[in-house]
């Protein structure tokens, strides 16, 4: 089992379900999986599974700011003995109001509450545009600053050669 952030190449690129599986297959190579083997990754807090060549794909999601429009926490469960034999998904309902009220109470930006509340969005913010708004987004060149990425969707996407 291998675990990173984002890829195993660069802890800020996004790894998005929507990768083909040539992607993942790089992936693989880059982080030195064999077929059995499993790479746990988040970033996106979106979570998902899939299994190409015999491997296995999964980012975790997230436990504290989801953005797949579930407020629930969640996390990954690996059954395993020898061989993987399953990956499911698990969510945990908890007091929701009052993780809500403590947001509102720190010094965190109060939208917080309100993206916790809705389970982040379909076009939840990402990291860029946590720091940037939409209008300030930078431009970036990838030829000079990021040769293997480029963004797709407000995301920081990998491509690697």
């Amino acid at each position: 089992m291998v675990l990173v952030h984002g890829v195993p190449t660069l802890n800020t690129l996004y790894w998005t379900e929507d990768q083909p599986d040539s992607f993942c297959l790089k992936m693989a190579n880059a982080a030195g999986l064999r077929e059995g083997d499993l790479i746990a990754f988040g970033h996106t807090h979106k979570p998902w599974h899939r299994e190409v060549g015999g491997m296995h794909f999964v980012n975790t999601g997230s436990v504290g700011k989801p953005k797949d429009g579930d407020w629930r926490a969640g996390y990954m469960l690996v059954e395993a003995d020898q061989e993987i034999s399953a990956v499911d998904l698990v969510r945990v309902e908890y007091d929701l109001e009052r993780a809500v009220e403590g947001i509102l109470r720190s010094e965190l930006p109060d939208e917080f509450a309100d993206q916790l509340r809705a389970g982040g969005t379909p076009n939840s913010p990402s990291c860029l545009e946590d720091v940037f708004s939409e209008t300030e987004l930078p431009v970036l060149s990838f030829s000079e600053t990021h040769p293997t990425g480029r963004i797709t969707d407000g995301f920081l996407v990998a491509d690697l050669p």
